[in-house]
């Protein structure tokens, strides 16, 4: 049964429900962090927010300390934005640095992300766009239980939803190489065997598109400043586009998923789908730490190409240390398919 909640102080708000699965220990305290975030959205939309879009999100250290952020929009480019759920971050970062002692590590435990529409009007599930969860794809702030809550405001009653962050990104924490062996078992799921069939790719044709991104990787000498070299390759309408990572500074690189994607439209045009993607390159830790790696598929670049060129069958293909494995971006990034709202 699902357990229904209150709040008389808030005309915004005739009633919450918690999914029976909610994993919560303090419901009221999470509607309490809910209505804080929607008043500072809709504060945000009231002093003229660009994009005239109003999130929020609040956010809980394993300390216990809640920080809230909005989203911020400079011009409508959105390198010059921030969501909300990374200022918020932001915010509880710089919350603990102020009053850190030598005991305590930063690291998020609960995340609140909620619109600054009434409680009581109709609207998507809000979902951590991928910009986001490419932050979430580091094991030093967030751990595979970090929760998110958000609305599901589809039905009659606003219905709060829970999600771990390895819910979100089910593949948190898997470990690629930059080994390679011929010999290397091709796993391949159900969902990319599906896709294989539909878009008439073989066994053979992964095999070669997987060796083009590894020709480009043993050839490149372009990242003399991460020391990280990446290259990928994407077939595209029956045709194979490559490319490797360049750094220009250390903050400053282009990124060869987004930069294969390039080279296909400008030559396909505007129906350029992305049927396949190969990486291949090496891992990322930092401070000597190797549980804190990010991966060499880049979640922020799927997010950028899914908006037009790739879809949840598009097929992904990652170079692990005992295989090759071969699944959908649909698998990979679960719910980012299930959110109406486009950037």
């Amino acid at each position: 049964m699902q357990k229904h909640l209150s709040e008389s102080n808030n005309s915004n708000i005739s009633k919450i429900s918690f999914e029976d699965n909610c994993i919560c220990v303090d419901k009221n305290l999470i509607i309490d962090k809910f209505i804080e975030a929607n008043i500072l959205a809709r504060k945000n939309i009231e002093s003229g927010n660009i994009t005239n879009r109003g999130i929020a999100a609040n956010v809980c250290t394993f300390d216990n300390v809640w920080s809230l952020g909005t989203n911020f929009n400079n011009t409508r480019n959105d390198i010059s934005s921030l969501c909300a759920e990374r200022s918020a971050i932001l915010s509880s970062y710089n919350n603990f640095l102020l009053n850190r002692n030598s005991s305590s590590t930063f690291k998020i435990k609960y995340l609140v992300l909620v619109s600054s529409l009434s409680f009581n009007q109709k609207e998507p599930l809000l979902v951590p766009c991928e910009d986001c969860l490419c932050w979430f794809n580091n094991s030093r702030y967030f751990d595979s239980k970090t929760t998110i809550f958000t609305l599901d405001k589809t039905g009659d009653i606003p219905l709060i939803k829970t999600f771990r962050v390895e819910q979100l990104l089910p593949y948190f924490k898997i470990k690629t190489t930059n080994e390679y062996s011929k010999k290397k078992n091709i796993e391949i799921t159900k969902k990319a065997l599906e896709s294989m069939k539909e878009f008439a790719i073989t066994e053979s044709d992964i095999k070669g598109l997987f060796n083009e991104a590894y020709l480009s990787y043993k050839n490149n000498d372009l990242c003399p400043v991460s020391n990280q070299k990446i290259s990928c390759s994407v077939l595209a309408n029956n045709h194979i586009f490559v490319s490797k990572k360049i750094d220009w500074t250390r903050r400053w690189f282009v990124e060869p998923l987004e930069m294969c994607v390039y080279k296909a439209v400008e030559k396909l045009g505007r129906e350029t789908f992305i049927q396949a993607i190969a990486y291949f390159g090496d891992e990322y830790f930092g401070n000597n730490d190797l549980l804190n790696q990010d991966g060499v598929v880049s979640i922020r670049s799927i997010g950028r190409i899914r908006q037009k060129q790739a879809n949840c069958k598009t097929i992904l293909i990652l170079n692990l240390k005992e295989s090759i494995k071969v699944l959908t971006i649909g698998e990979y990034l679960p719910l980012k398919f299930r959110q109406g709202y486009k950037i």
